[in-house]
């Protein structure tokens, strides 16, 4: 039998979702921070399997990681997780974080993003979890909300099955919390940049078209805004979450400058140094237009507080990207 000295136990963060851009990036600060961290991340049979070996090449042998190779909705796997592990804390990080893919795949989207944190709900009551901290999006705003966007905003209008399972996500956290009262905190993130995000999105894809002087596509005239935030600020923010229990909460996280996609085209450029070429397309429906946050509440509860510009997130990736090797 092993022997266990209570003096030497640390708290267990599970993180689903770890080997992701910010899941992984969370994970190193709390092993930083001297915690205990199961890592619970699909590698076998997924397309994105060597990115996610890419992102957590830093801390795989870590002393204190521990890797579960499963899915969230795996409930066999979750079930042997939580008899093994004396879980204190949860980030959900897990889902389908991509919103073409919910336009085409709405209900695999659904069990993707709802019935896998809904499993956590119930094994986090079974098991007298602290503080579960899960991040939602901007996007459950939809495109009919006052700006800046604040959290008591009611989300009636969700423009696409992601930002739906986002807001039905939520609205099932404050379910558990009034029947149970486990705190739940939901993090609506704004756009995040850094190191590891996917390649398929906004500011990588221009970096890539620009570099290769080929030709990019923008939907509408260019004038749609987003407030965008690196993510050691983000990260900083979610990490403070995880000891701010306060029953069950929603709180916006991102920049505090909104900038249009012309603008953030023309950052590029100048740190690129190369003239974009660019061809307009008419406006997507599932695109919200002005997207930034009032983030008084982040500030009040966290502490938070951007610290890095957006000029300056921009020029740290694009340094990282020229680095990094085996991006696709």
């Amino acid at each position: 039998m092993e022997i266990i000295n209570l003096k030497e136990m640390r708290e267990v963060v599970l993180v689903t979702g770890g080997a992701g851009f910010i899941g992984s990036h969370v994970c190193e600060i709390l092993l930083d921070l001297n915690y205990r961290v199961i890592l619970l991340d699909k590698f076998q049979h997924n397309k994105n399997k060597k990115r996610k070996q890419l992102n957590i090449n830093k801390i795989r042998d870590h002393p204190s990681l521990t890797i579960v190779d499963s899915n969230v909705n795996n409930k066999k796997k979750l079930t042997q997780v939580f008899r093994k592990y004396n879980i204190s804390y949860i980030f959900h990080f897990a889902g389908n974080p991509n919103v073409p893919d919910s336009l085409t795949h709405p209900l695999q989207t659904v069990k993707n993003n709802l019935f896998g944190i809904t499993l956590l709900f119930e094994y986090a009551v079974a098991y007298k979890v602290k503080h579960i901290v899960f991040t939602s999006s901007s996007l459950v705003y939809g495109a009919t909300s006052k700006l800046p966007m604040i959290e008591d905003d009611p989300c009636f209008y969700p423009t696409s099955p992601y930002a739906a399972t986002l807001r039905a996500s939520e609205l099932m956290a404050y379910t558990f919390y009034h029947l149970f009262q486990i705190p739940i905190t939901s993090l609506r993130l704004f756009p995040v940049i850094g190191p590891r995000m996917r390649q398929n999105l906004f500011l990588p894809i221009i970096i890539r078209l620009i570099s290769e002087r080929r030709s990019i596509t923008i939907y509408g005239n260019g004038s749609t805004t987003r407030s965008y935030i690196y993510i050691d600020d983000v990260v900083k923010g979610i990490v403070a979450s995880m000891k701010k229990p306060h029953g069950y909460q929603i709180i916006n996280l991102g920049g505090e400058k909104p900038l249009s996609l012309l603008d953030l085209v023309k950052i590029v450029e100048g740190i690129l140094k190369t003239r974009a070429k660019i061809t307009f397309q008419p406006q997507r429906k599932e695109e919200i237009i002005h997207v930034y946050p009032d983030i008084e509440k982040a500030k009040k509860i966290l502490g938070f507080t951007p610290k890095i510009s957006i000029e300056e997130g921009i020029h740290r990736y694009i340094n990282w990207y020229k680095s990094a090797t085996d991006l696709n």
